[in-house]
């Protein structure tokens, strides 16, 4: 190992330029062999980990021996839940019932997976989702949750401390389900098979298993379930194949070095969840604009976590500030941005290297993002979506049931359909 460690030093010192230094060659051949030494000379030496000394769950997990992998993180912690309990299996999938069932909104036409597609990475494919009773668009575009669990706050704008509490925001919201848990609870109420799942999902809380707790709950145990870092850059990293495009190898390079996108979207996740510790998660502001005509810019008037409610956010410089969302899955994720300006990852892309709003010329006084150009050639823009691209993960496009529970006492309810109508 030491011979490791003195390599790895020789190699920074060969390769001192940022812009040429071979990162993904680096992380390869040296911090990944290096990672899993350390740990296992931690072990054999009988060192305390943190897990002894520390009685606060952490977001990582110090015993995984990889970076790029799914049990480097424990999800329980961000979703502030016990994923170790023995009835989490049925919790998942009663999460997964209610996740597609229509009977959560005040129409029983929508679901959670209305918006939340799993044949479109749990995307809808539209710029912004469409509203309860057609009633126009809600405010802003539906990201994938595949992932989304490993974050500090929940929606574009923050305001959501836990997946639970982002839960209730959708079932409350006048535009999304427009019903309250009086309702819900009636309604589950009314179907033995739901009452039977629910005691088997909680059979520790005996009469009180059927509560609203438990129906955010069980959606939340789902979602965090909804966990995957098997992309072909996962595999290659991880030496589970051999190969992988070059445009790749450079896409990464440039994604952590001249495009300065790692800056922001942190590795593993690709999203604003910030390294060493992965407990803090970022928003940024960027200068959005309205439309993606470069002619005739607008910025998008969303003021993003400013307006979010809280007083924490109404500090000026989180004026139209956004949640960074991971690029993971960004192939079969689009539209992109807040408000789905974005059709293609290639303008994504060009926006990013024209500097933003800022740098396009609109009036932007506390944009995040650097407002100079980074100068990337055609060539680079296309090694950066094939880097994205190579970041393609859902196992989960087949997740809707083939069925959802029955209610006894009211047939027509058992006409509604799986995934909801719209």
């Amino acid at each position: 190992m030491k011979q490791l460690f003195d390599d790895a030093v020789a190699y920074l010192d060969a390769n001192p330029d940022f812009e040429t230094f071979d990162r993904l060659h680096f992380l390869k051949t040296y911090i990944n062999p290096l990672y899993d030494y350390t740990y296992q000379l931690h072990r054999k030496l009988g060192v305390e980990t943190v897990d002894d000394i520390n009685t606060i769950a952490m977001p990582q997990n110090y015993h995984s021996t990889q970076l790029f992998t799914t049990q480097f993180f424990d999800a329980g912690v961000y979703a502030n839940i016990d994923l170790k309990s023995p009835l989490t299996a049925k919790r998942k999938e009663l999460g997964r019932l209610l996740f597609f069932d229509p009977i959560l909104s005040t129409n029983n036409e929508r679901s959670c997976a209305s918006c939340h597609q799993p044949e479109k990475g749990f995307t809808d494919g539209l710029p912004k989702s469409l509203a309860l009773n057609h009633q126009g668009t809600i405010q802003r575009n539906a990201p994938t949750v595949i992932n989304s669990v490993y974050a500090q706050n929940y929606f574009y704008d923050n305001r959501a401390e836990t997946l639970e509490k982002q839960t209730k925001h959708v079932i409350f919201h006048k535009q999304e389900f427009g019903t309250d848990f009086t309702e819900i609870m009636d309604k589950l109420n009314q179907s033995e098979t739901y009452k039977k799942l629910f005691l088997e999902a909680y059979a520790d809380m005996g009469k009180y298993a059927m509560t609203p707790l438990n129906v955010t709950n069980s959606l939340s145990v789902y979602l965090a379930s909804l966990s995957s870092f098997n992309s072909p850059f996962d595999q290659y990293v991880r030496g589970e194949i051999a190969d992988i495009d070059p445009a790749v190898k450079r896409g990464f390079n440039l994604f952590m070095g001249k495009a300065a996108c790692g800056t922001c979207h942190f590795a593993p996740t690709f999203n604003g969840t910030v390294p060493p510790l992965y407990q803090e998660s970022e928003t940024e502001v960027l200068g959005i604009p309205t439309r993606s005509d470069t002619a005739n810019l607008e910025l998008d008037p969303d003021l993003g976590r400013w307006a979010s409610g809280y007083p924490r956010d109404r500090a000026e410089f989180y004026q139209y500030s956004f949640k960074t969302v991971t690029v993971r899955n960004a192939a079969i994720t689009a539209p992109y941005m807040h408000n789905g300006v974005y059709n293609t990852l290639e303008e994504v892309v060009d926006f990013y290297n024209r500097g933003g709003g800022a740098g396009m010329g609109l009036d932007l006084e506390y944009q995040t993002l650097p407002f100079d150009h980074l100068t990337l050639t055609k060539k680079e823009q296309a090694d950066l979506v094939a880097f994205m691209k190579a970041l393609t993960d859902n196992p989960f496009a087949n997740d809707a049931p083939e069925a959802l529970p029955t209610f006894e006492g009211n047939p027509a309810w058992n006409k509604r359909k799986i995934g909801g109508e719209y």
